[in-house]
């Protein structure tokens, strides 16, 4: 069975992401950052999210403040694949987290504002 946990990094890393500006938009897995009945971080998958119906019972609550984007290995590595210098034996969705959080601070790659390639 499809385990979404080893797709995706964990969700201090989409954080991280989300702050050096991967997109936010689309299709896919997302954390939903308000939790599960204990408060706990869960992913769940978003096929829609521009229309995506957002309901919680906080004011003024926008989607955006309560999921964050989870790219898949595959998503993260059309970022990664032009500068690989390296050959990964395993494929580790932190570790591409890292790898592409270290090309976008070093100025190797730029996130386009809007949607994702």
């Amino acid at each position: 069975m499809f385990d979404p946990n080893l797709e995706v990094p964990d969700l201090r890393l989409c954080k991280k992401l989300k702050e050096l500006g991967y997109p936010q938009d689309g299709g896919g897995w997302y954390w939903n950052i308000w939790g599960d009945s204990n408060g706990k971080p869960f992913l769940m998958f978003i096929e829609d999210f521009e229309n995506f119906s957002f309901v919680y019972e906080a004011p003024k609550a926008k989607k955006e403040d309560y999921f964050i984007k989870a790219p898949t290995c595959r998503e993260l590595w059309k970022y990664i694949e032009p500068y690989r210098t390296i050959i990964y034996i395993s494929i580790d969705p932190d570790r591409l987290a890292n790898d592409l959080i270290w090309l976008v601070k070093n100025e190797y790659v730029k996130f386009e504002e809007g949607r994702q390639r």
